[in-house]
């Protein structure tokens, strides 16, 4: 890889040290070995993911979307099917209200990457735990609570 350097007579020290930083960030190429993650959840979930970190935006695409009820199905259907076919992205995290929305779209997901990652957000916390113990109680023998 060839890395270019700025001229460091020309214009104040600042300067090139801008115009430096700026040809690195251009010559960069994307790793094709990196895989990386897409969030599509309600804004609170998507901005924690956000500020750990998982955000990324290139060249017009970014891989979040903040999955509000008055977003429309077929934006939420559109944006899945555009990063589950996107090579370079290994974990899709969907909070519970945007999987049972994309519940028919995920019946006919069936490659090995992306993995699909379901996480309970505010409003659907008790029912997700809810849903566990009862499973868990099932498995156990003992009559269920719900």
């Amino acid at each position: 890889m060839e890395i270019q350097r700025a001229d460091i007579g020309a214009g104040s020290d600042s300067d090139s040290n801008a115009s430096y930083f700026e040809l690195q960030r251009n010559t960069m190429p994307d790793d094709p070995n990196i895989l990386r993650i897409a969030i599509m959840a309600d804004p609170e979930v998507t901005l924690g993911f956000l500020l750990a970190g998982v955000g990324y935006q290139k060249d017009r695409f970014r891989n979040y979307m903040m999955v509000e009820s008055e977003t429309l199905q077929e934006d939420v259907e559109q944006f899945f099917l555009t990063v589950y076919r996107k090579p370079h992205i290994g974990i899709i995290i969907l909070d519970y209200d945007t999987n049972l929305r994309l519940r028919t779209v995920l019946q006919r997901c069936h490659q090995m990457l992306p993995i699909l990652i379901t996480v309970p957000n505010k409003s659907s916390l008790t029912t997700y735990l809810d849903k566990r113990t009862a499973a868990e109680d099932f498995a156990k023998g003992m009559p269920t609570r719900i």
